[in-house]
């Protein structure tokens, strides 16, 4: 039975003085935002375009039609929405402040939800002051801040680290049937979040409830454990199906290319070196600061936390062995674990186990409350400190540079101005270079025809939906730059109310939307209908979410059955 620890005003201290320090070490971002990141020049045009669908009230945008310079893209038919959203509540609560910083308000809520969430797991397993330097580290880490934002702006992954917490916890709790709920929405959020972390840290999450239910001797948790991923899955189909399926509408082959190969990222061999070094290093930086805080062990009671330590340990020995040349044989014989790309993406489930453990040592040296005790735990905390600070000054040297730097600057405005995106999100068989078309793109009108043969004057553009008013003398192709994806329509509404369907093609070279227009005065209404997949998408979520609301209603009447019992039997 997990035990809470109250909140008093000595752990709200702690939680204060925690969100404090993240956001100093957030600061450049709050201030400036990020200036440099490899993704960078996608996430800021994407955060961007996203946050605009959501604030014209469509709270879930696949299709943003400004992005490829205009020619619209289906990205987030594919990419999890979550973390955007997330960015987006930091346009709406920054609406005067420049893109840049935007996004780097989005990060540091990003950071400090992390350390949040992982106090919220560790608190009944340590004292405050343990769980503060951990939830500090976790927020922190090495490849959590510096790495994943700073170094490569990987946003969504980021994110990832404030489920991870959330669903560990959920386990704790399985007991109950709110851990069955926890578990469903925490598993769906992370499902929505990152989809390549979900995939990652679903073995670890089977082994801890495995260890849980044999700690316990509660075979029924392993049940339950099922149940809430699996009702998970289904809240999460509202993504899931339309990314899963659709992926033959653009050119996905595009990420798994070699450079995206496993054999190439998997640490001590002799591949890629350079290029795997910074995230070999903050691996390390975390197992150096786990050396450093291993003695907090001798404090702790017989058998205090055993199962706990034993599922760290094997997690911990798992990431090391997935991310390192001995598990290349694992790689290859598994296709979907192939398509996470970079073995070192084990590194978010790394740092949560460091944490975890580091944590946990430091809260048997408190609990010893001996002074050789207490000065140990605050040298774990320096050094944990200092790791993190090392590697965030490295950073933020690389921004600070880029930001006086003319040509970085105009390169983020242009991409800001053109909607510049991934190619991989381009529509299949499409063969041009993400740059040429975009710079093309952006300078071509949107209604492309023989302005000879009449007028065409666009009346309305949404994210999936366009009306244009027609005065033709004669029949016109009409190309619309935007491109081609299964469920487009066209409808004509002509004066006397007669409504006429009219094919929609894509164009032989550019795959853009085609369409053949008669001659006279009408209207032409394009939409960008939901097909099956997101339509059975949306179905089965809207099913978990009544599964959930039924799971609930059953807690609460064997609730009330067990207090009626209780006060007929006194």
């Amino acid at each position: 039975m997990l035990q809470r620890i109250p909140v008093t005003r000595f752990g709200l201290l702690w939680a204060g003085l925690a969100a404090l320090v993240i956001t100093a070490a957030c600061l450049p971002l709050l201030a400036y935002g990020p200036q440099a990141g490899h993704d960078l020049i996608l996430l800021l045009p994407w955060a961007q375009h996203f946050a605009e669908q959501v604030l014209a009230g469509e709270l879930y945008p696949r299709w943003l039609p400004g992005l490829y310079g205009g020619a619209g893209s289906p990205a987030f038919f594919y990419y999890p929405p979550l973390a955007f959203q997330i960015s987006s509540l930091a346009v709406l609560a920054c609406g005067s402040c420049s893109p840049l910083v935007q996004l780097g308000l989005a990060e540091w809520f990003v950071v400090l939800l992390s350390a949040g969430t992982f106090a919220w797991f560790a608190r009944v397993h340590a004292p405050l002051p343990a769980v503060a330097v951990g939830a500090l580290f976790y927020a922190l880490a090495p490849y959590h801040i510096a790495m994943d934002l700073l170094f490569r702006q990987a946003f969504a992954e980021a994110s990832s680290y404030i489920w991870i917490p959330v669903v560990f916890g959920a386990i704790d709790r399985l007991a109950s049937k709110r851990g069955i709920t926890l578990l469903a929405i925490g598993y769906a959020l992370l499902l929505m979040t990152h989809l390549p972390t979900a995939l990652l840290v679903s073995p670890f999450l089977a082994l801890y409830s495995c260890s849980l239910a044999y700690n316990t001797r509660r075979k029924d948790l392993l049940l339950r454990a099922m149940a809430g991923g699996s009702l998970g899955l289904l809240l999460a189909a509202i993504y899931l199906l339309p990314a899963l399926t659709l992926q033959d509408a653009v050119s996905m082959e595009k990420l798994w290319g070699e450079q995206y190969h496993y054999d190439r990222w998997l640490f001590f061999n002799n591949e890629n070196l350079a290029d795997k070094r910074p995230f070999l290093e903050a691996g390390m930086a975390a197992l150096a600061l786990l050396v450093v805080a291993l003695p907090g062990l001798w404090f702790r009671p017989s058998g205090c936390q055993s199962c706990l330590l034993v599922f760290l340990a094997l997690a911990l020995t798992g990431c090391w062995f997935l991310m390192s040349t001995p598990s290349a044989w694992l790689w290859g014989m598994l296709e979907p674990l192939q398509r996470v790309q970079f073995p070192w993406r084990l590194l978010v489930m790394h740092d949560w186990v460091v944490s975890m453990a580091v944590t946990l040592c430091l809260g048997f040296a408190l609990r010893n409350g001996r002074p050789v005790a207490l000065v140990y735990s605050a040298l774990v905390a320096v050094v944990a400190i200092l790791l993190c600070g090392y590697f965030l000054y490295q950073q933020y040297q690389n921004h600070f540079a880029k930001q006086d730097d003319p040509r970085q600057q105009q390169r983020l405005e242009y991409v800001l101005a053109t909607g510049y995106s991934a190619s991989e999100y381009l529509p299949a068989d499409l063969d041009i270079r993400v740059a040429r078309f975009v710079a093309v793109a952006a300078r071509a009108p949107l209604l492309a025809f023989d302005d000879g043969k009449g007028e065409l004057t666009l009346e309305k553009q949404r994210s999936r939906e366009l009306v244009v008013a027609a005065a033709l003398e004669e029949p016109v192709e009409l190309i619309l730059k935007q491109f081609y994806y299964p469920g487009w329509t066209a409808v004509l509404e002509w004066p006397n109310g007669r409504v006429t369907n009219l094919p929609v093609r894509s164009h032989s070279r550019l795959r853009l939307l085609t369409l053949d227009l008669p001659a006279g005065d009408f209207e032409l209404r394009l939409a960008l209908r939901p097909g099956w997949q997101e339509l059975l998408g949306r179905t089965l979520s809207v099913s978990g979410v009544l599964a959930l609301g039924v799971l609930a209603y059953l807690g609460r009447r064997s609730r009330q059955l067990l207090d009626n019992n209780k006060g007929i039997q006194q």
